[in-house]
């Protein structure tokens, strides 16, 4: 079976993901990555997330939507291996997935002079978030496919988590910080916060997790 990567904006995309693998039904590991908090390459980190079988899932936190497509597009050619399956998470902040498609497909454009694009084959959609069917062109051909949740505005609106609290702390992927602020970011209050969306808006967390899990 092959590995899942999720690449997301940020650390609460992650959190959210956390929470979320933690009421399926599958116990198998998940790790985490957090782009600015470790001084291992996304390259690295792939690798070995590919050769530990006890952990199928990684999820990832890129520090941003610029990040995540500079990292998509460096990656792009890597994330096509048969034994690796990519999800991307993102927000489309109410300006529409053609939007970030345009953008992404720009910044691959400036890399691989044309050669390599990303469009929508299908996609379905419900209150908060969109899901799409996105493969990945090498010319004219269809080099691999991926999926891409999208949510309509962002996690933060959806969730009801503050904005002006600022993202900061630590990311272990372990349980240890529930408690209390770090750096000032209240992570106890908003994890409560996504758990009480992922209670009261099922429908919705359902999809994602049929996509990612």
């Amino acid at each position: 079976m092959s590995s899942v990567i999720v690449m997301t904006e940020g650390r609460h995309d992650v959190e959210f993901l956390k929470l979320l693998h933690r009421t399926g039904t599958d116990r198998r590991k998940y790790d985490t990555f957090i782009s600015r908090e470790t001084n291992d390459t996304q390259e690295t980190r792939i690798q070995q997330h590919r050769v530990d079988d006890d952990i199928r899932w990684l999820y990832k936190a890129e520090g941003g939507r610029s990040k995540l497509i500079k990292k998509f597009r460096s990656n792009v050619l890597q994330f096509g291996n048969d034994n690796l399956t990519l999800i991307v998470m993102i927000d489309l902040d109410h300006e529409g997935y053609d939007s970030f498609e345009s953008e992404l497909n720009e910044k691959l454009n400036e890399y691989f002079g044309g050669q390599i694009r990303v469009d929508s084959r299908d996609s379905e959609s419900n209150a908060h978030l969109q899901i799409h069917d996105c493969v990945v062109r090498k010319g004219n051909k269809p080099a691999y496919q991926f999926d891409l949740v999208a949510f309509h505005d962002d996690l933060e609106a959806v969730t009801g988590i503050d904005e002006d609290d600022e993202e900061g702390g630590d990311d272990n992927g372990g349980d240890n910080s529930d408690n209390g602020e770090e750096d000032g970011w209240n992570r106890a209050k908003h994890r409560r916060k996504i758990r009480y969306y992922l209670t009261h808006c099922p429908d919705v967390c359902a999809d994602v997790r049929e996509t990612v899990l």
